[in-house]
Formats: C-alpha cells, sequence, structure tokens
C-alpha cells in the first residue's frame, strides 16, 4: 500500500498560535498598559505586542491563500520568505525593547539608590559593617530590616555596598533584604520595576514562541520533503526526455 502525498495544491493549513502572538485582550491589563502613559515603555510593549500578533494573523492568512496563477512550490517559496521578514522584525522589535528596558530599569535603580542607600555625611559606613559582622547571624538581618522600617538609609547603605565579607551578608541573602528595603522605602518606583520584569518576561516570550514557529512556517517536513520529492522526480523526467532525443 503506498502512503498519502500530502496535499500540497491548496493553501497552508493555519498554525496555531500560542498566546504571546495573538492579540488578547488581557495582555494590556495584566502589563498595566491600559492605565499606562502613551510612549512609556510598557505602552510601547502593549503595541508591539499589538503589532506582532497583526502580523501573525496576516501571516496564516497569507499562508492559507495561494493565488491560482502560482504554483504550490511557488507559493510555499514565497511564504518561507515572508516568514523570514516576519521573523527579522521580532528580532528587531525584541532588540528595541530590550534596550529600552534595560536603561529604563538603571534608572529606576538610580532612583532607588538615591532614596535608600544615602548616607549622612561623616557616617563611616566600615564602622557599621563591623558592628553588623559581629551580630549573631538571624540579628544582622533584623537589624537590616530595621534599618529599613526606620528609614535608616545610613545601614542600609552600609549594607548593600560593602561586600560580604566585610558586612557578614551572603549574597545569597542580601537581595532579598534589599528587596525589603525597597519596597518599604521606596515602594512606587519598586513597583515600577516589577511592572518592567513582567515587560521583559512578555518580550523574551514574543521571540521564543516566533523563533519556535519557524521551521514549519513554511509548511511541515511532510510538505517539505514532498517538493522535493517532486523536484527530484522532474529532474529525472527531464533527463530521461533529452536522451530520448538524443538517441
Amino acid at each position: 500500500m503506498t502512503s498519502k502525498r500530502p496535499d500540497v495544491a491548496k493553501g497552508l493549513p493555519e498554525m496555531q498560535l500560542p498566546a504571546a502572538l495573538t492579540a488578547a485582550d488581557g495582555w494590556e491589563k495584566s502589563l498595566g498598559a491600559d492605565k499606562a502613559q502613551p510612549g512609556s515603555t510598557v505602552w510601547e510593549m502593549a503595541k508591539n505586542q499589538r503589532a506582532i500578533a497583526e502580523a501573525f494573523e496576516n501571516f496564516n492568512k497569507l499562508r492559507a491563500t495561494r493565488d491560482p496563477k502560482v504554483t504550490p512550490a511557488a507559493h510555499l517559496e514565497n511564504i518561507a520568505k515572508q516568514a523570514k521578514a516576519l521573523e527579522a522584525n521580532v528580532h528587531r522589535r525584541y532588540d528595541t525593547m530590550r534596550t529600552r528596558i534595560r536603561d529604563h530599569k538603571a534608572e529606576l535603580d538610580k532612583q532607588i539608590r538615591d532614596r535608600i542607600m544615602v548616607p549622612r555625611a561623616g557616617v563611616d559606613p566600615a564602622e557599621i559593617r563591623a558592628v553588623l559582622r559581629n551580630l549573631p547571624e538571624s540579628e544582622r538581618y533584623k537589624a537590616i530590616q530595621q534599618a529599613a522600617d526606620e528609614g535608616d538609609t545610613d545601614t542600609l547603605h552600609a549594607a548593600f555596598t560593602g561586600n560580604s565579607i566585610t558586612s557578614g551578608i551572603p549574597k545569597d541573602k542580601l537581595a532579598g533584604l534589599r528587596n525589603y528595603a525597597e519596597k518599604k522605602l521606596a515602594g512606587d518606583l519598586h513597583a515600577r520595576k516589577e511592572q518592567l520584569d513582567k515587560v521583559e518576561s512578555l518580550n523574551v516570550n514574543i521571540l521564543e514562541r516566533t523563533m519556535e514557529l519557524m521551521p514549519t512556517a513554511a509548511g511541515d517536513l511532510g510538505v517539505q520533503n514532498e517538493f522535493k520529492k517532486q523536484a527530484a522526480e522532474h529532474d529525472r523526467a527531464r533527463l530521461a526526455f533529452n536522451n530520448s532525443l538524443n538517441k
């Protein structure tokens, strides 16, 4: 029994798109873009997502509709070309947003440092670190949390700018303590940073989902192999025909 050949005479079937590549209404709300200032990083990410989703929707339509005057092989070749253009567009948008997110996060980090790690003149951070280092471990962490509760930026500056050896605070604990201090003394800025984390996650998600779809964007492996087989059959037939003319 011969296996059934893929139907290559029609347009390609619709690609099943993941959520990140669809025009779902929930993205703007989940990012907070529905309340964001036009032109802001969050607003631009939502705008990017909508544009990419629209491009994939139209790409799906392009795959499914073949001009009758165009051969299936030519249609597949054109779809492959358009898929590369779509991939390049997504990469360009990703790179632009990645740079924007990075710069915005750096700006927020500076504003947070200026708010929670500004020591008073004449205060020696080395002395504060020595005190912290000599405390029992549990008391050391409580002292830093208390400093955040009381707005003691001298202690926070000493703890967060020194290395682990001088302060006695290991790096794996430092991130959590700083996170606590940010929420206490710079809650508005910390919330904006968390919002940017969501933006960054979506930006990466869009690129990764796009790259997963690209290998089959111009037809699955069965369709691609069928055209290769047909091309090889045509070459053999043409060679046999030419040889018969020369006998």
